[in-house]
């Protein structure tokens, strides 16, 4: 079986074990009978603490072998307390799991990106080729979920995402350091000081993380909004499913005509597209034309996938790439931690259609930085390159 093979039923396994928890996690709490405010600060621990672990997580990005095997052993500790949150609904019980869920597992996705990232780059191939494998897992789990808990609990499901994850560990233990056939490529050091007066890449890293934190933040509250509309379990499952679909279909499309695809173009659409579904959300429209509507986050979130570490490994280079991921996270989970909690508290003594008003305002502001600061440095297609000093490297 080729590295390749492995990492991609690795993410697969990974990422339907996560679809069987955390989509359905604000809706868990709210069968418990938490209120939106208590929700929104319970889900805004998961950023805050990722604050605080990601910088020892970052020293288990020094080389490839040690990177599997942090991720090996995280990735089963958090299924663990997935497990286990899943068979309380005492407040300070779920509490504590969440903030062991959040430790072991707030880096998980940062670290496979970068995994997934150099491979990609080793072996001429895109990132989306294999974050795909992910979106087509939450395809089958979504509908999976919300039918099993539909017909079950959350208990049960919660347990079929501690086994997945159990699986994924053990998938770890078969990938080979992604250098070993490369020694020169191991031997070279990032430089913080690099990431940090490169303009380009920080502007374009400000705009990822605004614009993957609205795509988040609109998803993270979403089932409580239909929720409130009377819709259950099932009903969110098959639409997070519908939703993913697109993702799907628009990565694959995106693989296959990436060549021709301007850049610059299609992350503004990527933005325009998620702000448009969050502004629909705060309407008093029928439920199924929000429903409909909020395909358009499939859309977005798959053109985000596809380019950001394109643009990113283009403008600073791969030896680099950890460190802007980190970057990202961190910013990340600054938005989120703000968004999360505060989303809570809007949506409990406000209502759902202010709270997506205000996201659907940061996604409006976010389009007008894009085209003024930001899209000057993204590449029109594949071909072209703005930092001459990794030009030549990444110029194919």
């Amino acid at each position: 079986m080729s590295e390749s093979t492995k990492l991609k039923i690795l993410v697969f396994l990974r990422y339907l074990g996560d679809s069987f928890f955390y989509p359905f996690l604000s809706l868990y709490l709210n069968s418990l009978l938490f209120g939106e405010s208590k929700i929104g600060f319970l889900i805004a621990l998961v950023p805050l603490i990722s604050i605080i672990m990601n910088p020892l997580y970052s020293k288990a990005i020094r080389n490839s072998k040690i990177l599997k095997n942090v991720l090996m052993i995280v990735g089963l500790v958090e299924g663990v307390f997935i497990l286990l949150i899943g068979l309380s609904n005492n407040f300070y019980v779920v509490l504590a799991c969440i903030i062991l869920i959040a430790v072991s597992g707030c880096s998980h996705y940062g670290m496979l990106d970068a995994l997934m990232t150099i491979h990609a780059k080793n072996h001429n191939l895109n990132f989306s080729s294999f974050r795909i494998f992910g979106s087509l897992a939450y395809v089958f789990g979504t509908a999976a979920s919300g039918l099993i808990i539909g017909y079950t609990s959350y208990s049960f499901c919660f347990l079929i995402s501690f086994i997945l994850f159990a699986l994924t560990s053990l998938m770890y233990l078969l990938l080979k350091p992604l250098y070993s056939n490369n020694p020169e490529v191991k031997e070279e050091k990032r430089s913080f000081k690099e990431v940090f007066k490169n303009k380009g890449c920080l502007l374009f890293t400000l705009f990822y993380v605004l614009a993957y934190g609205v795509i988040k933040t609109g998803s993270t509250f979403y089932g409580l909004l239909l929720n409130n509309r009377g819709y259950d379990s099932k009903v969110y499952g098959f639409v997070f499913s519908g939703v993913v679909i697109v993702e799907v279909v628009t990565m694959f499309i995106l693989n296959k005509i990436d060549k021709k695809l301007n850049y610059k173009i299609m992350l503004f659409i990527s933005i325009l597209s998620i702000t448009i579904a969050n502004l629909i959300n705060s309407t008093n429209l029928p439920t199924y034309v929000l429903i409909a509507c909020w395909g358009l986050r499939g859309l977005a979130i798959a053109i985000i996938y596809h380019i950001n570490y394109k643009v990113q490994v283009n403008l600073i280079g791969i030896k680099n790439i950890t460190i802007v991921s980190l970057l990202e996270e961190l910013l990340l989970n600054i938005f989120f931690i703000s968004m999360y909690y505060s989303g809570g508290v809007i949506i409990e003594y406000i209502s759902y259609n202010t709270f997506y008003l205000v996201v659907g305002l940061i996604g409006a502001a976010t389009c007008i930085y894009y085209l003024v600061f930001v899209s000057k440095y993204v590449l029109k297609n594949k071909g072209e390159c703005y930092n001459l000093n990794v030009g030549e490297e990444n110029a194919n």
